[in-house]
Protein backbone atom coordinates (compact mmCIF):
# COMPACT_ATOMS: atom_id res chain seq x y z
CA UNK A 1 0.00 0.00 0.00
CA UNK A 2 0.93 3.68 -0.90
CA UNK A 3 1.47 5.82 2.01
CA UNK A 4 0.03 8.60 0.39
CA UNK A 5 -3.35 6.56 -0.32
CA UNK A 6 -2.85 5.35 3.21
CA UNK A 7 -3.36 8.69 4.82
CA UNK A 8 -5.97 9.67 1.93
CA UNK A 9 -3.72 13.00 0.91
CA UNK A 10 -6.19 14.02 -1.87
CA UNK A 11 -4.40 17.37 -2.46
CA UNK A 12 -1.66 15.61 -4.07
CA UNK A 13 -2.79 15.86 -7.39
CA UNK A 14 -0.20 14.13 -10.05
CA UNK A 15 0.61 17.35 -11.01
CA UNK A 16 2.05 18.37 -7.43
CA UNK A 17 4.02 15.13 -7.05
CA UNK A 18 5.73 15.68 -10.61
CA UNK A 19 6.20 19.17 -9.22
CA UNK A 20 7.66 18.02 -5.77
CA UNK A 21 9.86 15.58 -7.62
CA UNK A 22 11.56 18.22 -9.52
CA UNK A 23 11.87 20.27 -6.61
CA UNK A 24 15.23 22.70 -7.47
CA UNK A 25 18.26 22.83 -4.99
CA UNK A 26 17.68 25.84 -4.19
CA UNK A 27 14.76 25.66 -2.58
CA UNK A 28 15.92 23.21 0.15
CA UNK A 29 19.69 23.90 0.17
CA UNK A 30 19.50 27.84 -0.02
CA UNK A 31 15.85 29.38 0.65
CA UNK A 32 16.45 32.51 1.83
CA UNK A 33 15.43 32.20 5.30
CA UNK A 34 15.24 30.49 8.08
CA UNK A 35 13.31 28.86 10.93
CA UNK A 36 12.20 31.57 13.68
CA UNK A 37 14.03 29.05 17.09
CA UNK A 38 17.45 30.97 16.65
CA UNK A 39 19.49 33.43 14.67
CA UNK A 40 21.78 33.26 12.38
CA UNK A 41 24.51 35.68 10.66
CA UNK A 42 27.12 35.89 8.28
CA UNK A 43 30.51 37.20 9.02
CA UNK A 44 33.36 38.39 7.26
CA UNK A 45 36.80 37.58 8.17
CA UNK A 46 38.58 38.34 10.16
CA UNK A 47 37.30 41.51 11.66
CA UNK A 48 33.86 39.60 11.79
CA UNK A 49 31.79 42.68 10.82
CA UNK A 50 28.31 41.40 10.17
CA UNK A 51 27.38 41.13 6.45
CA UNK A 52 23.58 39.20 7.05
CA UNK A 53 21.65 38.86 9.85
CA UNK A 54 18.08 36.96 10.40
CA UNK A 55 14.96 39.51 10.75
CA UNK A 56 14.30 38.12 14.20
CA UNK A 57 17.52 39.17 15.49
CA UNK A 58 15.85 42.21 17.60
CA UNK A 59 13.64 39.18 19.11
CA UNK A 60 16.34 38.12 21.13
CA UNK A 61 18.84 41.07 21.56
CA UNK A 62 16.94 43.90 21.58
CA UNK A 63 18.25 45.23 18.25
CA UNK A 64 16.76 45.99 15.29
CA UNK A 65 18.22 44.12 12.09
CA UNK A 66 19.25 47.07 9.99
CA UNK A 67 21.50 48.26 12.84
CA UNK A 68 23.68 45.51 13.03
CA UNK A 69 24.90 45.52 9.20
CA UNK A 70 28.54 46.15 8.85
CA UNK A 71 28.73 46.36 12.37
CA UNK A 72 31.21 44.36 13.97
CA UNK A 73 30.25 41.73 16.47
CA UNK A 74 30.87 43.07 19.49
CA UNK A 75 27.43 44.47 19.01
CA UNK A 76 26.32 41.33 20.13
CA UNK A 77 29.05 39.87 22.39
CA UNK A 78 32.06 40.88 24.78
CA UNK A 79 35.29 41.13 23.57
CA UNK A 80 36.55 38.19 25.50
CA UNK A 81 33.74 36.26 23.71
CA UNK A 82 34.56 37.37 19.81
CA UNK A 83 38.19 36.55 20.77
CA UNK A 84 36.85 33.61 21.07
CA UNK A 85 35.42 32.94 18.20
CA UNK A 86 38.58 34.36 16.27
CA UNK A 87 40.52 31.78 17.81
CA UNK A 88 38.06 28.95 16.91
CA UNK A 89 38.69 30.14 13.56
CA UNK A 90 42.61 29.70 13.69
CA UNK A 91 41.98 26.14 14.21
CA UNK A 92 42.29 23.06 11.66
CA UNK A 93 39.39 21.77 11.98
CA UNK A 94 36.84 24.48 13.22
CA UNK A 95 34.25 21.88 13.45
CA UNK A 96 35.79 20.30 16.59
CA UNK A 97 34.90 23.98 18.62
CA UNK A 98 31.22 23.24 17.71
CA UNK A 99 29.00 23.73 19.85
CA UNK A 100 30.03 26.44 22.55
CA UNK A 101 28.48 29.11 24.41
CA UNK A 102 27.83 32.73 23.77
CA UNK A 103 26.09 35.23 26.27
CA UNK A 104 24.61 38.14 24.52
CA UNK A 105 23.96 41.22 27.21
CA UNK A 106 22.33 44.14 25.49
CA UNK A 107 20.75 47.04 27.04
CA UNK A 108 16.79 47.31 27.94
CA UNK A 109 15.35 48.44 24.24
CA UNK A 110 12.37 49.84 26.52
CA UNK A 111 13.67 51.03 29.85
CA UNK A 112 12.19 52.38 32.69
CA UNK A 113 13.53 55.93 33.71
CA UNK A 114 16.16 55.18 36.18
CA UNK A 115 16.76 57.27 39.27
CA UNK A 116 20.52 58.81 39.75
CA UNK A 117 23.46 56.14 40.52
CA UNK A 118 21.68 53.61 38.80
CA UNK A 119 22.10 51.86 35.60
CA UNK A 120 20.39 50.67 32.98
CA UNK A 121 19.59 47.19 32.35
CA UNK A 122 20.86 44.79 30.53
CA UNK A 123 19.59 41.67 30.36
CA UNK A 124 21.21 38.40 29.03
CA UNK A 125 20.77 35.28 27.34
CA UNK A 126 23.05 31.82 26.71
CA UNK A 127 23.31 30.71 23.34
CA UNK A 128 23.97 27.38 22.40
CA UNK A 129 26.29 28.52 18.83
CA UNK A 130 27.84 26.63 16.01
CA UNK A 131 30.24 27.86 13.17
CA UNK A 132 30.52 26.92 9.51
CA UNK A 133 32.22 28.09 6.14
CA UNK A 134 30.97 28.42 2.74
CA UNK A 135 32.29 29.24 -0.20
CA UNK A 136 30.57 33.05 0.60
CA UNK A 137 31.06 33.70 3.97
CA UNK A 138 31.22 32.30 7.78
CA UNK A 139 27.99 31.23 9.38
CA UNK A 140 27.38 31.77 13.14
CA UNK A 141 24.13 30.09 14.67
CA UNK A 142 22.69 31.15 17.89
CA UNK A 143 19.80 28.82 19.59
CA UNK A 144 18.99 29.98 23.08
CA UNK A 145 20.15 27.40 25.74
CA UNK A 146 18.06 26.36 28.66
CA UNK A 147 18.93 26.34 32.45
CA UNK A 148 21.28 22.63 32.44
CA UNK A 149 20.20 19.84 34.87
CA UNK A 150 22.69 18.26 35.64
CA UNK A 151 20.96 15.11 37.23
CA UNK A 152 18.44 15.28 33.59
CA UNK A 153 21.66 14.60 31.94
CA UNK A 154 23.66 11.90 34.28
CA UNK A 155 19.79 10.27 33.51
CA UNK A 156 20.59 10.85 29.60
CA UNK A 157 23.82 9.10 29.60
CA UNK A 158 22.94 6.19 31.16
CA UNK A 159 19.76 5.82 29.18
CA UNK A 160 22.24 6.10 25.96
CA UNK A 161 24.39 3.59 27.26
CA UNK A 162 20.95 1.05 28.14
CA UNK A 163 20.13 1.79 24.44
CA UNK A 164 23.46 0.88 23.07
CA UNK A 165 23.20 -2.34 24.89
CA UNK A 166 20.05 -3.26 24.10
CA UNK A 167 20.40 -2.06 20.19
CA UNK A 168 23.74 -4.57 20.17
CA UNK A 169 21.12 -7.81 21.49
CA UNK A 170 18.88 -7.47 18.47
CA UNK A 171 18.46 -11.33 17.45
CA UNK A 172 17.40 -9.76 13.76
CA UNK A 173 16.94 -6.44 11.58
CA UNK A 174 13.65 -6.26 11.93
CA UNK A 175 14.14 -6.59 15.91
CA UNK A 176 17.10 -3.89 15.33
CA UNK A 177 14.74 -1.52 13.36
CA UNK A 178 11.67 -2.20 16.74
CA UNK A 179 14.20 -1.37 19.17
CA UNK A 180 15.86 1.75 17.71
CA UNK A 181 12.15 3.11 17.33
CA UNK A 182 11.56 2.68 20.39
CA UNK A 183 14.57 3.71 22.16
CA UNK A 184 14.37 6.96 20.06
CA UNK A 185 10.80 7.72 21.38
CA UNK A 186 11.76 7.09 24.66
CA UNK A 187 14.48 9.89 24.93
CA UNK A 188 13.18 12.19 22.16
CA UNK A 189 9.46 12.38 23.06
CA UNK A 190 7.75 11.94 19.54
CA UNK A 191 4.87 11.04 19.71
CA UNK A 192 5.53 9.06 16.53
CA UNK A 193 8.53 7.45 15.68
CA UNK A 194 8.73 5.40 12.23
CA UNK A 195 12.00 3.44 10.54
CA UNK A 196 12.17 3.86 6.83
CA UNK A 197 14.17 1.70 4.73
CA UNK A 198 15.08 2.89 1.19
CA UNK A 199 14.59 0.22 -1.69
CA UNK A 200 16.46 -0.76 -4.92
CA UNK A 201 14.21 1.72 -6.77
CA UNK A 202 14.63 4.48 -3.88
CA UNK A 203 11.04 4.14 -2.78
CA UNK A 204 10.75 3.93 0.98
CA UNK A 205 8.87 1.34 3.19
CA UNK A 206 8.23 1.70 7.30
CA UNK A 207 10.18 -1.30 8.71
CA UNK A 208 9.37 -0.76 12.29
CA UNK A 209 7.46 1.53 14.20
CA UNK A 210 6.77 2.94 18.09
CA UNK A 211 3.82 5.35 18.68
CA UNK A 212 1.13 6.60 20.90
CA UNK A 213 -1.60 3.93 20.97
CA UNK A 214 -4.41 5.90 20.06
CA UNK A 215 -2.73 7.06 16.75
CA UNK A 216 -3.44 4.74 13.12
CA UNK A 217 -0.09 2.77 12.19
CA UNK A 218 1.95 3.00 9.47
CA UNK A 219 3.92 0.04 10.18
CA UNK A 220 4.50 -1.67 6.40
CA UNK A 221 3.51 1.09 4.39
CA UNK A 222 5.33 2.13 1.47
CA UNK A 223 5.48 5.24 -0.06
CA UNK A 224 7.24 6.55 -3.29
CA UNK A 225 10.84 7.57 -4.57
CA UNK A 226 9.56 11.16 -5.13
CA UNK A 227 8.14 12.05 -1.41
CA UNK A 228 12.00 12.61 -0.90
CA UNK A 229 13.37 14.40 -3.75
CA UNK A 230 16.98 14.27 -4.60
CA UNK A 231 18.08 17.30 -2.93
CA UNK A 232 16.34 16.68 0.15
CA UNK A 233 17.94 12.74 -0.21
CA UNK A 234 21.60 14.16 -0.58
CA UNK A 235 21.19 17.12 2.59
CA UNK A 236 20.18 14.02 4.47
CA UNK A 237 23.42 12.31 3.47
CA UNK A 238 25.42 15.38 4.91
CA UNK A 239 23.76 15.86 7.58
CA UNK A 240 22.66 13.60 10.05
CA UNK A 241 20.19 15.38 11.98
CA UNK A 242 16.97 17.60 10.96
CA UNK A 243 15.11 19.43 13.09
CA UNK A 244 11.44 21.15 12.14
CA UNK A 245 10.00 21.89 15.93
CA UNK A 246 6.83 24.09 14.35
CA UNK A 247 6.12 22.88 11.09
CA UNK A 248 3.50 26.19 11.00
CA UNK A 249 6.24 28.50 11.48
CA UNK A 250 6.39 32.16 10.03
CA UNK A 251 10.09 31.81 8.33
CA UNK A 252 11.95 34.71 9.02
CA UNK A 253 13.84 36.44 6.22
CA UNK A 254 17.91 37.08 5.63
CA UNK A 255 18.38 40.53 5.70
CA UNK A 256 21.71 41.52 3.58
CA UNK A 257 23.97 44.43 4.27
CA UNK A 258 24.04 44.85 -0.06
CA UNK A 259 20.16 43.94 -0.30
CA UNK A 260 20.46 43.44 -3.84
CA UNK A 261 17.49 41.24 -4.93
CA UNK A 262 19.69 39.84 -8.01
CA UNK A 263 22.32 38.55 -5.27
CA UNK A 264 22.56 34.72 -4.72
CA UNK A 265 20.47 33.10 -1.38
CA UNK A 266 22.87 32.35 1.05
CA UNK A 267 24.00 28.61 0.90
CA UNK A 268 22.59 26.89 4.40
CA UNK A 269 22.87 23.48 3.06
CA UNK A 270 24.78 23.05 6.79
CA UNK A 271 22.46 25.31 8.63
CA UNK A 272 20.33 23.60 11.25
CA UNK A 273 18.16 26.58 11.36
CA UNK A 274 18.02 26.37 7.61
CA UNK A 275 14.47 26.88 6.43
CA UNK A 276 12.35 24.29 5.32
CA UNK A 277 11.07 23.71 1.29
CA UNK A 278 7.14 24.84 0.70
CA UNK A 279 6.70 21.10 -0.78
CA UNK A 280 7.72 19.49 2.57
CA UNK A 281 5.95 21.79 4.46
CA UNK A 282 2.65 21.21 2.69
CA UNK A 283 3.61 17.41 3.26
CA UNK A 284 4.08 17.02 6.64
CA UNK A 285 0.79 19.53 7.15
CA UNK A 286 -1.47 17.34 4.89
CA UNK A 287 -0.48 14.24 7.67
CA UNK A 288 -1.53 16.58 10.57
CA UNK A 289 2.21 16.56 11.71
CA UNK A 290 3.25 19.64 13.86
CA UNK A 291 6.54 18.54 14.81
CA UNK A 292 9.37 16.68 13.09
CA UNK A 293 12.79 15.05 13.68
CA UNK A 294 14.84 12.77 10.99
CA UNK A 295 18.06 11.10 11.62
CA UNK A 296 19.88 9.44 8.59
CA UNK A 297 21.03 5.68 8.65
CA UNK A 298 23.46 6.08 6.06
CA UNK A 299 25.87 2.69 4.96
CA UNK A 300 28.79 4.00 4.25
CA UNK A 301 28.23 6.80 1.64
CA UNK A 302 24.61 5.67 0.85
CA UNK A 303 21.30 6.39 2.18
CA UNK A 304 19.83 3.43 3.79
CA UNK A 305 16.80 4.63 5.30
CA UNK A 306 15.66 7.70 7.61
CA UNK A 307 14.22 7.68 11.83
CA UNK A 308 11.53 10.13 10.98
CA UNK A 309 10.25 11.15 14.41
CA UNK A 310 7.22 13.09 14.42
CA UNK A 311 4.34 14.83 16.91
CA UNK A 312 1.03 16.61 16.73
CA UNK A 313 1.93 19.70 18.58
CA UNK A 314 5.07 21.97 17.97
CA UNK A 315 7.84 20.52 19.56
CA UNK A 316 11.52 21.92 20.30
CA UNK A 317 14.11 19.51 20.60
CA UNK A 318 17.05 20.17 22.36
CA UNK A 319 20.82 20.31 21.24
CA UNK A 320 22.00 17.25 24.04
CA UNK A 321 18.72 15.26 23.02
CA UNK A 322 19.83 15.86 18.84
CA UNK A 323 22.93 14.77 19.79
CA UNK A 324 22.23 11.75 21.40
CA UNK A 325 20.06 10.54 18.72
CA UNK A 326 22.90 11.30 16.59
CA UNK A 327 24.71 9.08 18.21
CA UNK A 328 22.34 6.37 18.36
CA UNK A 329 21.31 6.75 14.44
CA UNK A 330 25.00 6.86 13.64
CA UNK A 331 25.67 3.08 15.55
CA UNK A 332 22.84 2.25 14.19
CA UNK A 333 23.57 2.96 10.63
CA UNK A 334 26.94 -0.05 11.57
CA UNK A 335 24.52 -2.76 13.06
CA UNK A 336 21.63 -2.37 10.19
CA UNK A 337 24.27 -2.79 8.14
CA UNK A 338 25.89 -5.74 9.71
CA UNK A 339 22.62 -7.26 10.55
CA UNK A 340 21.14 -7.12 6.80
CA UNK A 341 24.72 -8.65 5.88
CA UNK A 342 24.43 -11.80 8.36
CA UNK A 343 20.34 -12.18 6.68
CA UNK A 344 21.42 -12.05 3.68
CA UNK A 345 24.48 -14.05 3.93
CA UNK A 346 21.89 -16.87 5.60
CA UNK A 347 19.58 -16.25 2.94
CA UNK A 348 22.40 -17.03 0.13
CA UNK A 349 23.17 -20.09 1.96
CA UNK A 350 19.63 -21.40 1.98
CA UNK A 351 19.03 -20.98 -1.43
CA UNK A 352 22.45 -22.48 -2.16
CA UNK A 353 21.43 -25.85 0.00
CA UNK A 354 17.98 -25.74 -2.07
CA UNK A 355 19.98 -25.76 -4.92
CA UNK A 356 22.04 -28.27 -3.68
CA UNK A 357 18.89 -30.77 -2.53
CA UNK A 358 17.41 -30.43 -6.38
CA UNK A 359 20.71 -31.32 -7.86
CA UNK A 360 21.04 -33.98 -5.59
CA UNK A 361 17.50 -35.87 -5.97
CA UNK A 362 17.40 -35.60 -9.62
CA UNK A 363 20.30 -37.40 -10.19
CA UNK A 364 18.91 -39.78 -7.29
CA UNK A 365 15.46 -40.08 -8.52
CA UNK A 366 14.15 -38.15 -11.53
CA UNK A 367 10.21 -37.98 -9.85
CA UNK A 368 11.71 -36.20 -6.91
CA UNK A 369 10.12 -33.30 -7.82
CA UNK A 370 6.75 -34.12 -8.29
CA UNK A 371 6.81 -36.40 -4.87
CA UNK A 372 8.87 -34.36 -2.75
CA UNK A 373 8.52 -30.88 -3.23
CA UNK A 374 5.21 -30.78 -3.35
CA UNK A 375 4.77 -32.75 0.26
CA UNK A 376 6.94 -29.62 1.15
CA UNK A 377 5.14 -26.74 -0.54
CA UNK A 378 5.02 -24.67 3.21
CA UNK A 379 8.61 -24.81 3.68
CA UNK A 380 9.76 -24.59 0.12
CA UNK A 381 7.70 -21.17 0.33
CA UNK A 382 9.03 -20.10 3.09
CA UNK A 383 12.40 -19.95 2.65
CA UNK A 384 12.02 -16.85 0.59
CA UNK A 385 8.50 -15.93 1.52
CA UNK A 386 7.31 -16.63 -1.87
CA UNK A 387 3.83 -17.14 -2.71
CA UNK A 388 4.30 -18.99 -5.77
CA UNK A 389 7.15 -21.21 -7.03
CA UNK A 390 7.84 -22.77 -10.46
CA UNK A 391 9.47 -26.17 -10.36
CA UNK A 392 11.66 -26.80 -14.13
CA UNK A 393 13.02 -29.80 -15.00
CA UNK A 394 13.41 -29.94 -18.91
CA UNK A 395 10.02 -30.49 -19.56
CA UNK A 396 8.06 -31.38 -16.51
CA UNK A 397 6.74 -28.50 -14.53
CA UNK A 398 5.22 -28.15 -11.15
CA UNK A 399 3.26 -25.39 -9.88
CA UNK A 400 3.15 -24.81 -5.97
CA UNK A 401 1.11 -21.94 -4.36
CA UNK A 402 0.10 -19.19 -6.22
CA UNK A 403 0.90 -19.44 -9.94
CA UNK A 404 0.21 -17.77 -13.40
CA UNK A 405 -1.01 -20.68 -15.79
CA UNK A 406 1.21 -23.20 -17.23
CA UNK A 407 1.09 -21.77 -20.24
CA UNK A 408 2.17 -18.35 -18.37
CA UNK A 409 4.90 -20.04 -16.70
CA UNK A 410 5.84 -21.92 -20.16
CA UNK A 411 6.37 -18.48 -22.10
CA UNK A 412 8.65 -16.65 -19.53
CA UNK A 413 10.53 -19.92 -20.12
CA UNK A 414 11.03 -19.19 -23.32
CA UNK A 415 11.75 -15.63 -22.65
CA UNK A 416 14.24 -16.04 -19.55
CA UNK A 417 17.07 -17.36 -21.74
CA UNK A 418 17.24 -14.08 -23.63
CA UNK A 419 18.40 -12.38 -20.43
CA UNK A 420 21.80 -13.97 -20.63
CA UNK A 421 21.87 -14.06 -16.44
CA UNK A 422 24.06 -17.04 -15.78
CA UNK A 423 22.47 -18.36 -12.37
CA UNK A 424 20.39 -15.46 -11.05
CA UNK A 425 17.48 -13.60 -11.78
CA UNK A 426 15.43 -10.98 -9.97
CA UNK A 427 12.94 -8.09 -10.40
CA UNK A 428 10.26 -6.70 -8.09
CA UNK A 429 8.17 -5.38 -11.45
CA UNK A 430 8.32 -8.56 -13.82
CA UNK A 431 6.22 -6.54 -16.02
CA UNK A 432 8.45 -3.59 -16.68
CA UNK A 433 10.98 -6.07 -18.41
CA UNK A 434 8.49 -8.53 -19.27
CA UNK A 435 5.09 -6.92 -20.97
CA UNK A 436 3.15 -10.19 -20.72
CA UNK A 437 3.57 -10.30 -16.83
CA UNK A 438 0.63 -7.57 -17.06
CA UNK A 439 -1.52 -10.21 -17.61
CA UNK A 440 -0.93 -12.30 -14.50
CA UNK A 441 0.49 -9.57 -12.03
CA UNK A 442 -1.85 -10.53 -9.36
CA UNK A 443 -0.15 -13.58 -9.09
CA UNK A 444 3.60 -13.06 -9.99
CA UNK A 445 4.76 -9.60 -10.29
CA UNK A 446 8.40 -9.86 -8.60
CA UNK A 447 9.95 -13.01 -9.17
CA UNK A 448 13.61 -14.71 -8.16
CA UNK A 449 14.98 -16.99 -10.38
CA UNK A 450 17.61 -19.97 -10.11
CA UNK A 451 19.14 -21.51 -12.55
CA UNK A 452 21.63 -24.67 -11.28
CA UNK A 453 24.45 -24.52 -13.95
CA UNK A 454 25.43 -27.97 -13.56
CA UNK A 455 22.09 -29.30 -14.89
CA UNK A 456 21.27 -26.30 -17.30
CA UNK A 457 17.66 -27.56 -17.76
CA UNK A 458 16.88 -26.96 -14.13
CA UNK A 459 14.82 -23.08 -13.18
CA UNK A 460 13.59 -23.14 -9.68
CA UNK A 461 11.62 -19.29 -9.97
CA UNK A 462 9.83 -17.73 -6.98
CA UNK A 463 6.98 -15.65 -7.31
CA UNK A 464 5.12 -12.60 -5.43
CA UNK A 465 2.07 -11.30 -6.17
CA UNK A 466 1.33 -7.73 -6.64
CA UNK A 467 1.09 -5.19 -3.50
Amino acid sequence: MNLLTAMEQSSFTPLSLTTLERCSDESVYAPGYIQPHGVLLTLQEPHLKILQVSENVEQFFGIPAAALLGQSLHRLFSRTQVKLIADFLLQDNMERCNPFELKGRVKDPHPQPLSRGKRARVRGQTFRSTLHRTTEALILELEPQPPTDKTHSIQFNFRLQAAILTLRSAIDLSDLAQTLAREVKAIAGFDRVMVYRFEADDHGVVIAEEKESHLESYLGLHYPATDIPVPARNLFLRNWVRQIPNINYTPVRLISINNASNEPALDLSDSVLRGVSPYHVEYLQNMGVAGSLTISLIDDKRLWGLIACHHYSPKLVSYETRKTCEFLGQFASIELVHQQERELSHYRAQVKAIQDNLHQAFLHDPNFIQQVLTRNATQLLDIVHAEGVAIVLDQPIVLIGQTPSLKDVQALLTWLPQLNQPDIYQTDCLARSYPPAREFKNTASGILMIQDLRMNAIYSIWLNREG
